[in-house]
């Protein structure tokens, strides 16, 4: 999940343009604390035992809260919008996990949640044009 971080502080870089008053580089200024917290929990997430994900996805639960709060301008809110359906994706699919649901269940919610961030990359280029 650092694909997250760096993809989005690697796409600031790389767009130019700055449409006026929003920018992808402030949408990460803006959010970047919590997106880290989200990628490091997510990691710890990821190497937990099946019987004790409710604590980690209490966490992970409570950085998505955080996030859906944050106060943005509304040109940042298609991407917040799609991060924040990536994070529900995610959390659904550790739920999923743990309930022992079938592989292609919590394979589904972690393909959405990839599509999901895909989306809000796109989303975020939009801020630039």
């Amino acid at each position: 999940m650092k694909h997250l971080i760096i993809g989005l502080i690697l796409l600031a870089f790389l767009l130019s343009s700055c449409g006026p008053g929003c920018s992808s580089a402030q949408y990460i200024e803006l959010t970047q604390l919590l997106l880290e917290e989200w990628d490091d929990q997510v990691a710890l997430t990821n190497s937990t035992s099946r019987v004790a994900l409710p604590a980690q996805i209490s966490e992970l639960q409570s950085i998505a809260r955080e996030f859906k709060r944050l106060e943005l301008q509304e040109c940042y809110h298609p991407t917040r919008d799609r991060m924040v359906k990536y994070m529900d994706e995610i959390i659904e699919g550790f739920i999923a996990f743990m309930s022992q649901e079938e592989d292609s269940v919590v394979s589904n919610h972690f393909k959405n949640a990839d599509q999901y961030f895909e989306s809000a990359i796109r989303e975020m280029n939009k801020i630039d044009e």
